[in-house]
């Protein structure tokens, strides 16, 4: 390396320590408090919407949506936004329509450095009353939607914020989070479909489904009040997964690396379990046919009533009842243990 080409590579060096050096004497003045560095200016406007809808659709980017039941019949919005990115709201074709009204220059995202510690929001007061499709996108933001309300259809998605479903969707539910926590609760829907990459998802609502299928990538997974469903399916790569208390005609559970507790679970027909590196645990369960899977993990637990077991493993040992002919249940394990009981022969 010829000389020249070192000296200005020694040079670059110490420039960029002297400005970290810098940046963190100056955060230090500043107590490492970012919303300082904020110069934003955050403004409240409230905008009523008097023509009749049936359908709402919100891009709301980096602000929170909440929505909620209003307090009489008139539908209004509060705005908590930037002063350089409005949002604004009408009903095109028979849909209310929220979205950002971009009035930025480049260097003014320069300041918002310190919009963490900000609060950007949306208000949106309901009647109570149903509504057909609602179709909300936001990148940074939470979205919560309050119970009392009522939707055909909804499609939620969040890139790094937390979605919150308590109202009812009597059709199909679309929620999809990228670095964010879903939580459902009062649903009575057709279809509900729950993605989350980085975020744990949870189902809670003594409601029945034609189907619902659950996915997550490094978050768990927590399932209870289903009752008198259709399909179940759940699949996690790095997280546990639990039902409790649920009633379907086919569950399918699939985990890579986490853990699988059942408490109280019936399948009417196939009941289908899949651990890589953990184990599962069954409480109370049952279905026609069991079959379950894992490479290093136990299987434990306790059925309703009697089957036929056929278990195989390589390393482990093997404690399953004999003598019952009706039903299956299939155990296959390759360095863990089997031991399972019928709960009605304990009592």
């Amino acid at each position: 390396m010829k000389k020249g080409t070192k000296i200005a590579l020694i040079l670059a060096s110490i420039l960029i320590a002297a400005g970290i050096l810098a940046l963190v004497a100056g955060m230090a003045l500043l107590d490492f408090d970012f919303s300082k560095l904020n110069s934003t200016n955050y403004i409240t406007t409230e905008q009523t919407i008097s023509d009749s809808f049936t359908g709402i659709s919100v891009d709301c980017n980096s602000s929170s949506l909440r929505l909620l039941p209003a307090e009489d019949d008139s539908c209004r919005i509060v705005f908590t936004d930037a002063e350089e990115a409005l949002h604004t709201a009408a009903v095109e074709d028979g849909i209310l329509r929220i979205s950002r009204e971009e009035n930025r220059k480049w260097f003014d995202f320069l300041r918002y450095i310190g919009m963490l510690s900000s609060s950007p929001e949306i208000r949106l007061y309901l009647p109570k009353a149903a509504y057909e499709r609602l179709t909300i996108k936001t990148t940074s933001g939470d979205v919560e939607l309050a119970a009392g309300l009522q939707f055909t259809d909804a499609e939620l998605k969040c890139t790094s914020g937390n979605l919150i479903c308590m109202a009812d969707v009597q059709g199909s539910l679309l929620a999809e989070a990228t670095s964010g926590d879903i939580r459902i609760g009062v649903v009575s829907a057709g279809t509900v479909r729950l993605k989350a990459t980085s975020g744990e998802i949870q189902f809670n609502g003594d409601e029945t489904c034609d189907s619902l299928r659950a996915e997550a990538t490094s978050g768990d997974i927590r399932i209870s009040g289903l009752v008198d469903s259709g399909s179940l399916g759940i699949e996690t790569t790095s997280g546990d997964i639990t039902v409790a208390e649920a009633g379907c005609q086919n569950i399918t559970i699939t985990a890579a690396s986490g853990d699988i507790v059942l408490q109280h679970v019936i399948a009417e027909k196939e009941m289908l379990l899949t651990a890589t590196s953990g184990e599962v645990q069954l409480t109370d369960c049952d279905a026609e046919s069991i079959r379950i899977t894992t490479t290093s993990g136990d299987v434990e637990g306790s059925l309703l009533t009697g089957k036929l077991f056929h278990t195989e493993t390589t390393s482990g040992d093997v404690i399953v009842p004999h003598g019952y002919r009706s039903g299956f249940c299939g155990v296959t394990t390759t360095s863990g243990d089997i031991h399972i009981v019928i709960a009605a022969a304990d009592e």
